[in-house]
C-alpha cells in the first residue's frame, strides 16, 4: 500500500491537559503514563495492537524502550503505523516477535528479516479466530476518543478487528486522544471495560496517497469508473487504483458506500451530494465502513457525523443469505490486490466482496490459487533458521504442486529445498534443483516443480527448509503453492 504518512492536528497541549485532569477526576484508579502502563505486559503475553491510524504509538514506543523487555512477547496486528522501529538503513530493530495479517510498509522489513510472520487470512475471519480461542489475546493496546458524560469512548477510525480484540482480551490498555473523532455506529466502549487509560498528545496519524502521475494507472482508473452505474454501491479497496477511480465518478448519481475501508477519496463525492446511498439494500442512506485511512479533513467530517456508520469487520462483510443482505446493492469491488500478491501485501478483505460472503463461508474462488512463502533476499544456507519466515493457514486447502523460485543461482552444484508443515516435511515437497535450473529464464518451471497431493488444515504452520546448497550459494527462495480450497 503506497502512501505518505504525516502527523497533524496542531497544538493540542491545552486540550490534552484538560482531558487528563478530567480523567484524573473521574477515573483516578485507571490513569497511567505509557511507561507505567506497559509494565502490565508479562512474559509470554500475546499483545494485540490497534489498526492503522489508530495504532497506539505511545504505548508501542514505551514497550520497545523498556530496559528489560519481557521475553516471549508476540505482537499481533492488521495494518499498523510506526509499530515497528527501523534503523537508518530501513532494517527493523524491534525487540519483539510480530504476527501480521497484512504486509504493509511498516512490517515488510521485519518479515524479510525473519522477525515477523505474515498470516494470509481474510481479515473478516480474524475475529472468529479470537472469539473461538484459536487466537487468544492477553492484552489489547488501542487508541480511543475521550469518554463522554456517560463514560463511553469511541473506537474512532478503527473498529475493524479491534472491537473483538477488546472483548476477548484479558487486559485492555487505551490511549485516550482528544484528536480521535467520535465515529457513529457500533463504535462505543465503556471505560469500565478498559483497565488502563493513557492520555496522549500525539495527533491522529494521517495516510495520504501521493498524486498519481502514471498514465497507465490513470487509464485503468478511468476504465473502472466507466463501468460504474448510477445507484451502485461501492466497496473501496486498498491501493492507488481504487482511490484514483473515485475521481472519475463526479457525474454519477446516488452512489452508496458499504466498505471495510474509506479514505479521503470519498470527500469530493460527498461534497457534491453524490453519495446518497438511496439505492442501497442495507443501511440505506448510510456510508458504512469498518476503518478509515485518511487526512485530518476526513477525520473532521467523520466526527459525530450520523451519515457515517462504523461497524466491526464481521458485520460489514456479512453479506450471506439470511441476514437481509444477500449482496451489497450493485457492489463493484475496487480492489487492486491480486491473489498472487499475498507475500507482498495481503488480501485484506477483498475475498468477502468478490464472492458476496464474508463470515466463515466457503469462497467461490478459481480452482487454482497461489500462496507465496518467502524468505529474506540473502545468501541461502542450509537450515530452517536461515529462512524462518512462515505463515499460518487461514483456510483449509489441498496443494497439488509447489514451484520453487530462486532470486539468483548458485555458482555451481545444486540446492535441495522442501516445505515443512508444523515442523515436519511435507511428503513430496523435497526437490534438488541444479544451479543451471535455478535462475528464471534458464529453464522451465518443471525443473523447479514438486508434485504433491497434500491437504492443509486451518492453523497449520508452513515454512521453507534448505537441506543442502551449492558452491557460492545464490540469494533468496520462494515457494509458490498451487492447489484448491477445501
Amino acid at each position: 500500500m503506497e502512501k505518505t504518512i504525516i502527523e497533524s492536528g496542531g497544538d493540542n497541549k491545552a486540550s490534552v491537559a484538560t482531558m487528563a485532569e478530567s480523567l484524573k477526576a473521574r477515573f483516578p484508579e485507571k490513569l497511567r503514563t505509557a511507561e507505567l502502563a506497559v509494565l502490565a505486559i508479562q512474559p509470554g503475553h500475546r499483545v494485540f495492537l490497534g489498526t492503522a491510524c489508530a495504532t497506539p504509538c505511545a504505548l508501542v514506543n514505551a514497550l520497545e524502550n523498556l530496559d528489560k523487555p519481557p521475553p516471549d512477547i508476540e505482537l499481533v496486528h492488521f495494518i499498523t503505523t510506526n509499530a515497528i522501529p527501523h534503523d537508518n538503513a530501513g532494517r527493523a530493530i524491534t525487540k519483539y516477535r510480530h504476527r501480521s495479517f497484512f504486509v504493509s510498509s511498516d512490517v515488510r522489513a521485519s518479515i524479510e528479516q525473519g522477525l515477523a510472520e505474515y498470516v494470509p487470512i481474510q481479515i473478516s475471519h480474524v475475529p472468529g479466530l479470537m472469539s473461538q480461542g484459536m487466537l487468544p489475546i492477553d492484552v489489547a493496546m488501542i487508541q480511543v476518543s475521550p469518554p463522554d458524560a456517560f463514560g463511553f469512548v469511541s473506537l474512532g477510525v478503527s473498529v475493524d478487528v479491534v472491537a473483538t480484540a477488546v472483548t476477548v482480551a484479558q487486559f485492555v490498555i487505551a490511549e485516550v486522544n482528544p484528536n480521535m473523532p467520535r465515529t457513529e455506529g457500533d463504535t462505543t466502549l465503556n471505560v469500565e471495560e478498559i483497565d488502563i487509560l493513557v492520555p496522549v498528545s500525539t495527533p491522529v496519524t494521517e495516510y495520504v496517497h501521493a498524486p498519481v502521475t502514471e498514465q497507465v494507472v490513470q487509464q485503468i482508473a478511468r476504465y473502472i469508473a466507466g463501468i460504474i452505474d448510477d445507484g451502485s454501491t461501492l466497496q473501496i479497496g486498498l491501493g492507488r487504483i481504487p482511490n484514483e477511480a473515485l475521481r472519475y465518478l463526479s457525474k454519477r448519481r446516488n452512489l452508496g458506500i458499504h466498505s471495510d475501508l474509506i479514505t479521503d477519496s470519498i470527500l469530493p463525492l460527498l461534497k457534491k451530494g453524490i453519495l446518497t446511498g438511496q439505492n442501497k439494500s442495507h443501511a440505506k442512506g448510510k456510508i458504512v465502513a469498518s476503518f478509515a485511512l485518511g487526512s485530518r479533513a476526513l477525520y473532521d467530517v467523520l466526527d459525530g457525523n450520523a451519515r457515517f456508520s462504523f461497524h466491526p469487520i464481521t458485520w460489514v462483510a456479512d453479506v450471506v443469505p439470511g441476514t437481509g443482505l444477500t449482496r451489497v446493492g450493485n457492489t463493484l469491488n475496487l480492489s487492486s490486490v491480486p491473489l498472487s500478491a499475498l507475500a507482498t501485501t495481503g488480501t485484506a478483505n477483498a475475498g468477502a466482496y468478490l464472492t458476496g460472503a464474508g463470515v466463515w463461508t466457503p469462497l467461490a474462488l478459481p480452482s487454482d490459487f497461489i500462496l507465496v512463502q518467502f524468505g529474506p533476499s540473502t545468501a541461502r544456507a542450509a537450515g530452517t533458521g536461515d529462512f524462518p519466515t512462515a505463515f499460518y493457514v487461514g483456510r483449509a486447502f489441498t496443494a497439488t504442486s509447489i514451484v520453487y523460485q530462486f532470486d539468483t543461482a548458485d555458482a555451481s552444484g545444486s540446492t535441495t529445498v522442501l516445505v515443512q508443515r508444523n515442523g515436519s516435511t511435507v511428503t513430496g515437497s523435497s526437490l534438488t534443483v541444479a544451479s543451471t535450473d535455478q535462475a528464471d529464464g534458464t529453464a522451465t518451471d518443471a525443473a523447479r516443480t514438486a508434485a504433491i497431493n497434500q491437504s492443509f488444515a486451518v492453523g497449520d504452520r508452513i515454512n521453507l527448509d534448505i537441506t543442502a546448497v551449492g558452491t557460492t550459494p545464490g540469494n533468496g527462495l520462494r515457494a509458490w503453492i498451487l492447489g484448491t480450497w477445501n
